[in-house]
């Protein structure tokens, strides 16, 4: 039966900063660049992954996910892979967040509402200055997308997870739901509110549950279909590294 492997992009250097990054287009660490290593060598050799062919790419419009995947095609001889990058697995857009340390961002607001806006189903940060200069990576985004080209009231002054749902589902059902039901295997490089996305979507998590979830870089998750296509219980490849990581995120920019 069909796979989907699911990944966070490696270490940015915004993640490294404890910075809401958002649609800035921050690049990866060698941090990062050892994560993407790490999990092509897991796909290669561990035994839930090693015999799995993979037949299609997806991944956002942010070079933090991109290069990640292109790190991985290329460690596993898979540099002429299918590849289908879109704005609708960019990571959530943080508003006028941006760019700011978290730990600013939680002396203003203070814990509650800070862990609100970081992972609340609902919680949607104020709207990004159009002006500022952490929009322009947003505007580049918008310009060279076909979609967002086209539709412009799609492009993102702000987001919650809610809205990120909303946004990824078409992408879900039209195109990698379409690749597992032709019996393909898909790779999905994307981003931490992305993969929280996705995975409500899969389980149906409720508001509660995938508000305590975190999703650690460069922790590679593997799902299972059965002949419904309903997903079988995911798996982290390294699931006790994946759950010290995952506490690390959790208390990001709470210290």
């Amino acid at each position: 039966m069909p796979k989907l492997l699911l990944l966070r992009h490696g270490q940015s250097s915004f993640n490294n900063e404890s910075k809401f990054c958002g649609w800035i287009d921050a690049p990866l660490t060698d941090t990062g660049r050892e994560q993407a290593n790490n999990t092509a060598l897991l796909l290669k050799t561990n035994e839930l992954t090693k015999d799995i062919p993979i037949h299609l790419l997806v991944t956002s419009r942010l070079q933090r996910a991109v290069c990640t995947s292109n790190i991985i095609l290329e460690k596993i001889g898979r540099m002429d892979m299918d590849e289908i990058k879109t704005w609708r697995l960019n990571e959530r857009h943080y508003g006028s967040f941006q760019g700011i340390k978290k730990n600013k961002i939680l002396n203003e607001v203070g814990k509650e509402k800070f862990v609100y806006y970081r992972r609340g189903y609902s919680g949607c940060p104020p709207e990004c200055d159009i002006e500022s200069e952490f929009y322009k990576d947003t505007i580049r985004i918008a310009k060279f997308d076909p979609e967002l080209r086209e539709q412009p009231k799609l492009v993102p002054k702000c987001e919650s997870l809610e809205m990120v749902i909303n946004r990824l589902t078409p992408f879900w059902e039209g195109t990698i739901l379409e690749t597992l039901k032709k019996d393909e295997n898909v790779l999905c490089v994307t981003h931490g509110s992305v993969v929280r996305g996705l995975l409500t979507i899969l389980y149906n998590l409720t508001h509660e549950e995938v508000e305590n979830l975190n999703i650690p870089n460069g922790m590679p998750i593997l799902i299972e279909f059965d002949e419904i296509f309903k997903p079988k219980k995911w798996i982290y490849l390294e699931p006790e590294k994946a759950k010290i990581e995952a506490e690390l995120v959790k208390h990001d920019g709470l210290n």
